[in-house]
């Protein structure tokens, strides 16, 4: 299964194997939107319905057996259930996505907020660290 998707509201949900390709995918699409927008206008576009994500879970087939005489009768070769299942996630890959996120987020601090106190920065940097340790099966 695959781990990321993206969303365009004109062509539908798009799985891929990487966040980055998924983000992408989804730039793509509102890039092309606003080339659209500059000749047509933002009417019937939907922007705001363009989105990428983790994919979390999904239907995954669970057992298949032959189909029974009476089975087959109906025109069944064979019987498959599926059942919901969560992906399995590689946590240490996510903690690290979230620890990046964290150093973005303090570097826009210091770039942004003239005023940011040492304290807020310091928090982003403990958080960003302390995550590594977790993911690394250290002590933070």
């Amino acid at each position: 299964m695959s781990r990321f998707y993206s969303y365009d509201p004109s062509e539908g949900i798009s799985f891929h194997e990487t966040e980055d390709d998924a983000r992408g995918e989804a730039e793509a699409t509102l890039e092309q939107m606003e080339d659209d927008a500059a000749d047509y206008g933002w009417e019937d576009l939907n922007p705001d319905d363009v989105c990428w994500g983790e994919v979390l879970g999904g239907a995954e087939q669970t057992s298949s057996r032959p189909a029974t005489e009476e089975e087959q009768k109906k025109g069944f070769d064979s019987i498959v259930t599926y059942a919901v299942r969560d992906c399995e996630v590689d946590d240490k890959a996510r903690v690290e996505r979230v620890a990046q996120k964290l150093f973005v987020m303090e570097r826009d601090v210091d770039s942004k907020w003239d005023n940011a106190t040492e304290s807020v920065r310091d928090l982003f940097r403990t958080d960003a660290r302390v995550i590594l340790a977790v993911a690394d099966g250290r002590e933070p």
